[in-house]
């Protein structure tokens, strides 16, 4: 029983690892991918409002 309960924590542990890893990845990886296309688009945005005016 009890080293049921040391191979949860583990696996719990790791998993916690697990997903923190990847939380950071993502948040490096999303803004890079996300600003691009926004940029892109209020480019044509402001592009459009200044030739509708």
């Amino acid at each position: 029983m009890n080293i049921h309960m040391l191979q949860l924590h583990i696996l719990s542990m790791s998993c916690l690892l697990l997903f923190s890893a990847l939380d950071a990845i993502i948040n490096i990886q999303i803004p890079k991918l996300a600003i691009v296309p926004v940029t892109n688009d209020t480019k044509r945005g402001i592009k459009r409002l200044n030739s509708e005016y």
